[in-house]
């Protein structure tokens, strides 16, 4: 414990008043002292401990799951295998009506019949958080074809993306027969205009000559088997150089490869 200065002893020794050798000084917290009146010093002393204990957990507790978002999230664009995003974080589906429907549609899956000219298509995106979506329709010859963002000079985050626009109004399935892709790519920043060109300098479905049978969403769950012929690997239904820039350049990505007959 501390000694009471000298200086002040003697000051109180000229004013006669009578002073122990050792003084204390108390720096305990008020909040301290008044739960050792209410509740006993032992008592008290439990409950602090308690209150501390548990104050440390949340901390803990706290900063795990900050490091746990932080590693989910990424700083900067971590690639899609190395984090990704979960399946409830970005969706992807494709309505369709067929050409001779009114009205009604269809949310298109791995049982549907191939598509066929005349039908009629709807892209919709969801995504849990705002992030910046780039939307593509890529055709049976591979090439793709922004639909999203329209003006890369006028990118907003989106948790909600229709195309077309408006409920109304779909794509019309017209060309040539063969494998399509809608394919919705997710950044936590907006991609300047040089590296929208770059990426999609790159074809995204490979150059085949088979159609597949039915739809298949994209990423492939582990140990899926790949699309047919459009892969030579087990988990590429990509082109190889258009999957590297994929991750590498986006957190995460969802879409749909379908047959148009």
């Amino acid at each position: 414990m501390p000694l009471l200065p000298s200086e002040m002893r003697a000051v109180a020794i000229r004013s006669g008043q009578s002073l122990p050798e050792r003084a204390t000084i108390s720096f305990m917290p008020l909040p301290l002292r008044l739960t050792q009146r209410i509740l006993g010093k032992d008592r008290a002393s439990t409950a602090v401990r308690l209150a501390v204990a548990a104050g440390s957990l949340m901390i803990v507790g706290l900063i795990g799951w900050r490091v746990d978002w932080t590693l989910r999230r990424g700083s900067g664009r971590p690639s899609q295998g190395e984090t990704g995003l979960a399946d409830s974080d970005l969706q992807i589906e494709v309505h369709y009506q067929l050409a001779q429907e009114s009205g009604a549609f269809h949310v298109l899956s791995a049982d549907d019949p191939p598509l066929r000219n005349g039908d009629r298509v709807q892209i919709h995106v969801r995504a849990a958080l705002p992030l910046y979506l780039y939307l593509y329709w890529s055709d049976s010859h591979g090439s793709p074809r922004r639909l999203w963002p329209q003006d890369p000079h006028r990118q907003r985050q989106l948790v909600e993306l229709l195309v077309p626009r408006q409920r109304d109004e779909w794509f019309p399935i017209e060309g040539a027969s063969g494998n399509e892709m809608v394919l919705v790519a997710a950044a936590l920043a907006p991609l300047a205009e040089a590296q929208l060109a770059e990426f999609e300098k790159h074809p995204q479905l490979p150059i085949s000559n088979d159609t597949i049978a039915a739809p298949v969403s994209l990423p492939l769950a582990q140990g899926q088997r790949g699309v047919g012929g459009l892969v030579s690997s087990n988990n590429r239904p990509l082109d190889g150089d258009f999957l590297r820039s994929l991750n590498s350049t986006f957190i995460g990505y969802r879409g749909l490869i379908f047959p148009h007959r």
